[in-house]
């Protein structure tokens, strides 16, 4: 959005201090580990924007001491292996998926009015493989 003149760097930052806030007032012990974004426009073709999942790899590599190069992705081919078990992307968009998809996690996918609550209870079921995503049919 900023890059495409909808929102300017302060609106993002006053966005991600609201998410801060909101955590805080629902548990005070909550914390935010990492919040990436990407500074690139669509036509940039770069590889942190979605459903290409440079974020989440360099997310990861911020996050863990076993640093992960990006991979090749074949669309076509098998879903990767997930990094851990309980991976998961959930989102309200294809491009979320394919993110989600080209690191092996679990897929959610929600309405865009209903978000993350639609579906905590399935993430944190690690027998919960999440949903069906064909990167093929996107």
């Amino acid at each position: 959005p900023i890059m495409r003149g909808l929102w300017t760097v302060e609106r993002l930052h006053s966005i991600h201090d609201e998410l801060r806030r909101q955590l805080l007032a629902e548990d005070a012990n909550a914390t935010i580990d990492v919040i990436l974004t990407c500074p690139h426009r669509n036509r940039d073709r770069c590889g942190c924007r979605k459903p290409w999942p440079g974020m989440l790899v360099r997310g990861h590599n911020l996050l863990r001491d076993d640093r992960q190069p990006n991979r090749p992705i074949d669309w076509a081919g098998e879903k990767p292996d997930s990094w851990h078990p309980l991976d998961a992307m959930v989102g309200d968009r294809k491009s979320d998926m394919g993110a989600g998809w080209a690191v092996g996690a679990r897929t959610f996918e929600v309405s865009p009015r209903l978000g993350l609550p639609q579906v905590i209870d399935r993430v944190l079921d690690s027998k919960d493989s999440g949903d069906f995503y064909d990167p093929m049919r996107w």
